[in-house]
């Protein structure tokens, strides 16, 4: 929001949950709203962009929070999703976090196609950490713990978060250039539009709202 907003755009933030809104205002976030993702408070066709960041996950009914994103963006808009990738990786971390689901590329696909929108670009990403979290998600189904679920987030050494960082800069990097096979998440860029357009580089949004659903207070971002 912040970014978007300095770049002279107007920023709408929208969020189920009064404890979220009330950490973006403590950021000095101003225009929020507080709805549910499925039934956006806002006129067909208000926005330019509309992003919704690890948020299809968490709903029941996912086609419908997508068709509501379709709803309000306008025609020749953009959308941009990430989600969490492979229901073989699913554990007690998605449990923690309430997710509902994990996708396949396939899946959100359809998924976005079904409400309309055509999926400009789409790929997995965060692979840099894809191995170890195989590995570890596989480990703890194999000695599972007593007691309740646990996230799978840590904290790692300096060096080793050092590393990571790096690895996930130069990911980042080469998604400009190209779609990965695997990854932890996947990211769509899609529009509203009854043909596939490939986004510009020097696109300019001239509206977004950042739509999350309702989430734990402990939660973080999926992975």
């Amino acid at each position: 929001m912040q970014e978007l907003g300095q770049a002279g755009r107007l920023v709408v933030g929208l969020d189920r949950s009064a404890q979220a809104l009330r950490f973006c205002r403590l950021r000095q976030q101003r225009r929020l709203c507080r709805s549910d993702a499925v039934a956006l408070p806002f006129k067909d066709g208000k926005f330019d962009l509309v992003t919704a960041l690890d948020v299809c996950e968490h709903l029941n009914d996912d086609a419908a929070g997508l068709r509501e994103i379709a709803r309000v963006t306008r025609p020749g808009g953009w959308v941009i999703l990430t989600v969490p990738a492979f229901a073989f990786l699913w554990s007690d971390h998605d449990r923690v976090l309430w997710h509902k689901r994990r996708y396949t590329l396939s899946q959100l696909t359809a998924r976005v196609t079904g409400a309309g929108l055509s999926v400009a670009r789409i790929s997995y990403f965060n692979l840099p950490i894809f191995p170890a979290a195989c590995v570890f998600r596989f480990a703890k189904r194999i000695w599972k713990r007593r007691g309740p679920p646990t996230s799978d987030f840590l904290a790692v050494p300096p060096l080793l978060n050092s590393l990571l960082t790096r690895l996930l800069a130069l990911e980042t990097s080469a998604l400009k250039r190209l779609n990965l096979p695997l990854g932890l998440s996947l990211v769509c860029v899609a529009r509203k539009a009854d043909h596939l357009v490939w986004l510009p580089m020097n696109a300019q949004p001239t509206a977004a709202i950042f739509a999350r659903s309702r989430i734990p207070a402990e939660a973080s971002p999926s992975g």
